[in-house]
């Protein structure tokens, strides 16, 4: 005789939950990208690209490894895949559509970083930091409030749909087929058991 074993639901993870585990996800990986910089003998500045290389390979590796980042792990939460496994591509594109906002906002920063110094690089303001606060107000409003706030109301807007999805996937979950949920034990899908 079959006998289902019901077990607890997926609990959607919520908003401020995923929002502090990455905060701690930020917080490990940024001091951990400045002493690779020291290390290696580069500059201060260099460890901006370095933390963008670091964290992506933390960020797949761990969700493709365990479901989840550190981050994720002490605020209770996991990803998981809405029609299948989480995959590589699938992270790599959540990713992406994640964090696409802040790469733009950078990118069009050093651009316009680039046309007012002739540094020549985009690279430019993450070598040159300091040299950016010699700059008058007006260009700095100009270089760097511009740019955030034409990226971020499309890109804020992605994270917007997990206000109004039940499954409380944002954007990026919904391109990758994934799901934030609370890690709760012995919360896997009914099962069999034979009594």
């Amino acid at each position: 005789m079959k006998v289902q074993v019901l077990t607890k639901p997926r609990v959607a993870g919520g908003l401020v939950p995923r929002a502090a585990a990455l905060i701690v996800d930020v917080a490990v990986t940024v001091p951990a990208s400045q002493a690779l910089a020291m290390l290696l003998g580069l500059p201060s500045g260099a460890a901006a690209p370095i933390w963008l290389v670091l964290f992506s390979a933390y960020y797949i590796v761990c969700h493709r490894l365990w479901g989840k980042t550190l981050g994720k792990r002490l605020l209770g939460l996991r990803i998981v895949g809405t029609t299948r496994a989480v995959r590589v591509p699938n992270l790599l594109l959540r990713l992406v559509v994640e964090f696409w906002g802040p790469l733009v906002a950078l990118a069009i920063i050093g651009l316009q970083w680039d046309a007012t110094s002739g540094l020549g690089g985009v690279s430019s303001v993450t070598v040159a930091p300091n040299s950016l606060w010699s700059r008058p107000p007006e260009t700095l409003v100009r270089m760097l409030l511009v740019p955030n706030i034409v990226v971020a109301i499309p890109w804020l807007a992605g994270f917007l749909f997990a206000l109004v999805d039940r499954n409380r996937r944002a954007l990026h979950d919904r391109t990758a087929s994934t799901r934030v949920i609370y890690e709760i034990h012995g919360a896997d899908e009914p099962r069999d058991a034979r009594v």
